[in-house]
């Protein structure tokens, strides 16, 4: 299996939203041993942004970031090559910009093949948090952490995208 990390800055004036400022991206196993690297190239990231950005993104709006990372990766190692005995890759792909952060996932795993995004749990605020199954939430989770997630296949590929805005 190969594996590779990058991590690319890229300095571009700051007039547009849309020029990026940097990116980084990581293919590995799609294990849970990796969440750990996960986290260390998010962190990497978190650095070369803030190097970016003249105002960079507080703890509590990166921890959405985090979670929503998190939720996505488990989801693949769960579900999309949990139920075969094959262990895949997964490749993630984030892109910094002046206002907004974009997540790509790509795997070649078990299609998605749950309810509609827009579909999932909303939590209610007259339920008791402790009276919640304890898996299920995923999505939802996903879903509250950031401004905007689809789900894609692209021929043989899983695609997972979310934005977060600043």
């Amino acid at each position: 299996m190969s594996c590779a990390r990058t991590i690319r800055l890229r300095r571009r004036s700051t007039a547009s939203d849309d020029w990026l400022l940097t990116e980084a991206s990581t293919t590995l196993p799609a294990t849970p041993e990796n969440l750990a690297r996960v986290h260390a190239t998010l962190a990497q990231f978190w650095t070369e942004l803030g190097r970016c950005l003249p105002m960079p993104p507080d703890a509590v709006w990166r921890a959405y970031v985090e979670t929503a990372v998190g939720e996505i990766v488990s989801n693949i190692v769960r579900h999309a090559y949990g139920s075969t005995s094959t262990r895949g890759e997964m490749s993630i792909v984030l892109h910094g910009y002046r206002d907004r952060i974009e997540a790509t996932f790509r795997d070649r795993g078990v299609p998605y093949a749950g309810s509609p995004i827009d579909d999932a749990r909303i939590l209610s605020e007259d339920v008791d948090a402790l009276d919640l199954p304890e898996s299920g939430w995923g999505l939802a989770m996903t879903l509250a952490a950031v401004d905007d997630l689809r789900y894609t296949r692209e021929a043989d590929v899983n695609c997972w995208r979310f934005v977060k805005r600043l």
